[in-house]
């Protein structure tokens, strides 16, 4: 027989490769004892042929005795697959006798939340003059936390030369840092060193702002540099024998507290607290001090420093000056 031949009566056999026609093709002889063959080898698990390991699944359940202390296994996609054993599949009308095994639960936990953390503090533990000039140097807009920072920072230097041998005294230590400033063509702010540490001092005492807390420090942060700045009228520098700090004065403690809670929760402008400061505050005489004497010696050192051109406006200036005393002790 050809091989043409050969393969159109395998595709007969099967019911391949006819031409479609209007109804659906019936199939031959040989392929229905072939689908009854196999049929027949699933249900006898027991022939010659050993069982396929995917087989279909029971349409009734089985009437097997399950040996006592076994666990029966639920039926599964054509085979039984017991709980806590591994991936192998359990043949059909098999009943296992060994008990479930445990499943190992690992006692880590791979996303672990994290454990709350200290703050990072601002304050460093060595301040030195390096780090004033570049924290000042970065400081591009007056706001109220970069002043407070800066006021922290100073203060901490100054305290530090004082506790050391070589100890520089206070008035010194910020002459130091505004030599250093002005070397450093940062003129604009060496003015305010002492205010930037009494601004500190004022958000340390009235609204307990620390370096290692933010939620002290929001509440002072929230108040403009413009308000804060009005508030070192109301403290003073306490000078012990053995220590050098900073107080509210004690006149006006609660006024200065009371003010500040208004500040905070009011957000009051600064020419409110202006006015409020100077309720707070008794109105301060300017004392005229009487004018000393000079001697001739120091009237001649002024006119060596004067200008070739000016020194013949002098005589006149003296003469002028006679007269108005004449003037005067008439009266």
């Amino acid at each position: 027989m050809s091989a043409s031949r050969a393969g159109s009566a395998i595709s007969s056999m099967f019911g391949f490769g006819s031409k479609p026609s209007g109804r659906s093709p019936q199939p031959s002889a040989q392929f229905l004892e072939a689908r009854q063959a196999s049929a027949a080898a699933v249900n006898n698990p027991t022939s010659g042929n050993p069982p396929s390991a995917v087989s279909a699944a029971p349409d009734a359940p089985s009437t097997q005795q399950v040996p006592p202390g076994s666990v029966p296994y639920g039926h599964g996609a054509g085979y039984r697959v017991p709980p806590g054993t591994a991936n192998g599949p359990i043949l059909a009308g098999e009943v296992s006798t060994q008990p479930a095994a445990e499943v190992p639960v690992k006692a880590h936990v791979r996303n672990a939340p994290a454990k709350d953390r200290a703050e990072k503090s601002l304050l460093p533990e060595n301040v030195s003059i390096e780090l004033l000039l570049s924290e000042y140097r970065q400081a591009q807009r007056s706001t109220t936390f970069k002043v407070l920072l800066l006021g922290m920072l100073s203060e901490a230097w100054i305290r530090s030369q004082l506790e050391k041998r070589t100890a520089l005294d206070r008035a010194t230590a910020l002459k130091k840092i505004r030599s250093e400033l002005a070397d450093a063509k940062l003129e604009r702010k060496e003015a305010r060193v002492d205010l930037f540490v009494r601004c500190y001092w004022v958000a340390t005492l009235l609204g307990g702002w620390r370096p290692d807390s933010l939620s002290s420090r929001q509440a002072a942060n929230s108040v403009p540099f413009s308000v804060i700045r009005l508030f070192p009228l109301l403290l003073e520098r306490k000078r012990d024998r053995d220590s050098d700090r900073w107080q509210l004065i004690p006149a006006y403690a609660e006024a200065a507290k009371e003010l500040w809670s208004r500040a905070v929760a009011e957000k009051l402008p600064a020419t409110v607290v202006d006015q409020e400061i100077s309720k707070i505050l008794p109105a301060r005489a300017v004392s005229i001090r009487k004018l000393r004497t000079v001697r001739l010696s120091v009237v001649q050192r002024l006119l060596a420093r004067l200008k070739p051109e000016d020194l013949p406006e002098v005589p006149r200036l003296v003469t002028e000056l006679q007269a108005r005393l004449n003037r005067t002790a008439a009266a």
